[in-house]
């Protein structure tokens, strides 16, 4: 029998989903075959209108006639992590595309978006990777539109990079910066000086009419160079506008005549700061309250008003200092917020804010030159005072942080079992009891049950002492863990009920569990926590 050449079966899949390929994408597109080992099969080119574009992608291209969708939706298909990382460090888009040839659908991903969406990097260290493709990610009509719309843009940021990099001017360095929808194009002094040396002159007329979005425009207008606040002048109110010749990029980028959409106007920031402290006085002129670091930053200047704030510090007290220049006065904001800071930090805010409320007066003192900058009068019933209720919440909750060497945030809302809950972790750490009221019920055994009948049938009035188990307790979704427990029942009786139950116990089965209810004398029920107990001269 003759011993013939055999095509294997992965031969058949390769070149079926190279056809599916040709028939899926459309056919005046160029796709190009690569011949090599590196993970890249083919690179495809976006032809329009019969023009080549330059636009281009790249495909790894699986196949498979036993392709499998799990539970969660996802078709997985392990890959070579040398492989994937040789598609990161690659400029052109990628996709990573399985075929199953049994039911003549493919399946695809941007590769590149898959790999640095993953949490941690220790996928890098493995030889192979698992590589999960969502069932709806299927090659159709609507996923090559998207395909093609990301590619062209991806190829339009190459393009002006490449232009930016091809302009040289002695004074003007440029950048370029792509953001989410936008993109901006910088021009910075190549050495300090350079804008004397090199001016840029822009030709800008505005005509602002006397409808109600003219007068607004108008203002804002005025308002930018006044205030330092950002102004956007929309296409209609701009009658001319020239770029600098060392800024016009007409015949790199545009292809008609540069016309622009709006213009944003707003001040470049210069990073000017100064350090100060607060002093808060009462009526009395008693230093009653102190902010000890304040940092001021330049927010905004324009040639009227100077804002200055420490909105970028990590506190939860915002100062604002509004300077007006013609009027020659300053003018100071605060906002205190408690949400989602340290009690400890929010403790030390309210007794800021009961300071403030005390009707007196603050001044802002520069540090470096120990300096009063200004002084600032609190107005009459303005500022209002702490609720009482916050103000013992945050004392509790500092006093447990402190105890308990952890940390807790100022909850959003407080609930009248968290607040009885809190006072009584409270009394538990300082004391290292609590009461539990004067009545307590147990399930015995019958035997147990018995001997108590006897004992109750002596003595009126009996004592309990009883190890209990290791106590924790929730508050605000943080579990307090409080150690080992003992209780202690003092002077008590059962209940009539009681007594009536333990009478007829012979009328019960031995598996029966008997209840015992207990009426318990002043102060009731103790629960000691065994490591919070105050310790004695000894220690013990």
């Amino acid at each position: 029998m003759k011993k013939l050449p055999k095509r294997p079966i992965s031969h058949i899949l390769e070149e079926d989903s190279l056809k599916f390929v040709k028939r899926t994408f459309p056919k005046e597109w160029i796709v190009e075959e690569i011949k090599n080992d590196y993970g890249v099969d083919l690179e495809l080119e976006i032809v329009e209108n019969e023009e080549v574009t330059g636009a281009h992608f790249l495909i790894q291209l699986k196949s498979s006639n036993s392709l499998v969708i799990n539970k969660k939706g996802f078709i997985s298909h392990s890959c070579k992590t040398s492989t994937l990382q040789y598609f990161l460090e690659r400029p052109e888009l990628f996709i990573y595309l399985v075929y199953d040839s049994i039911n003549d659908i493919g399946y695809w991903i941007w590769i590149q978006d898959f790999l640095r969406a993953q949490p941690s990097p220790d996928w890098k260290k493995q030889q192979t990777f698992t590589i999960k493709i969502p069932k709806d990610n299927v090659l159709n009509n609507l996923s090559i539109e998207s395909i093609k719309k990301r590619v062209l843009k991806n190829h339009e940021k190459g393009k002006l990079i490449n232009t930016i990099e091809t302009l040289d001017h002695p004074g003007i360095r440029y950048g370029v910066e792509f953001n989410e929808n936008t993109t901006v194009i910088s021009a910075y002094s190549k050495y300090p000086g350079a804008e004397l040396d090199y001016p840029l002159n822009f030709g800008l007329t505005l005509n602002f009419d006397e409808s109600e979005e003219g007068k607004k425009t108008k203002k804002a207008w005025e308002d930018a160079f006044k205030k330092g606040t950002r102004a956007e002048i929309k296409a209609p109110f701009i009658k001319d506008f020239k770029i600098p010749k060392e800024l016009d990029f007409d015949s790199l980028l545009f292809e008609d005549e540069f016309k622009p959409d709006g213009l944003i106007i707003q001040p470049l920031k210069r990073d000017r700061k100064f350090l100060a402290k607060i002093e808060v006085f009462n009526k009395k002129d008693e230093l009653v309250a102190e902010v000890p670091y304040i940092e001021f930053r330049e927010v905004r200047y324009g040639s009227d008003e100077v804002l200055m704030s420490n909105d970028h510090q990590p506190i939860p007290a915002k100062f604002s200092l509004l300077t007006k220049i013609p009027e020659r006065e300053c003018i100071l904001s605060f906002q205190l917020n408690h949400m989602g800071w340290n009690v400890s930090q929010v403790k030390s805010i309210m007794d800021l804010e009961k300071s403030f409320a005390l009707g007196g007066w603050l001044n802002i003192v520069h540090l470096d030159t120990n300096r009063v900058l200004m002084r600032y009068d609190f107005p009459e019933n303005l500022i209002s005072k702490p609720l009482e209720v916050h103000i013992e919440v945050a004392n509790h909750l500092t006093f447990i942080q402190n105890i308990l060497k952890t940390d807790f945030l100022w909850p959003d809302k407080i609930s009248i079992e968290e607040y009885h809950l809190l006072k009584e972790i409270v009394g538990i750490l300082k004391t290292g009891e609590i009461l539990k009221g004067n009545s307590v019920n147990f399930g015995f055994d019958k035997i147990s049950a018995q001997n108590l009948a006897k004992y109750f049938s002596k003595n009126e009035k009996m004592k309990f002492v009883f190890d209990g188990n290791h106590d924790s307790i929730i508050l605000f979704d943080k579990e307090i863990k409080l150690g080992s427990t003992r209780v202690l029942i003092g002077s008590a009786k059962p209940t009539e009920t009681t007594m009536n139950r333990l009478s007829s116990l012979e009328t019960l089965s031995h598996d029966e569990i008997v209840k015992i209810e207990l009426e318990v004398d002043d102060p009731g029920v103790i629960i000691q926590y065994l490591e919070w107990l105050p310790k004695n001269k000894n220690g013990e």
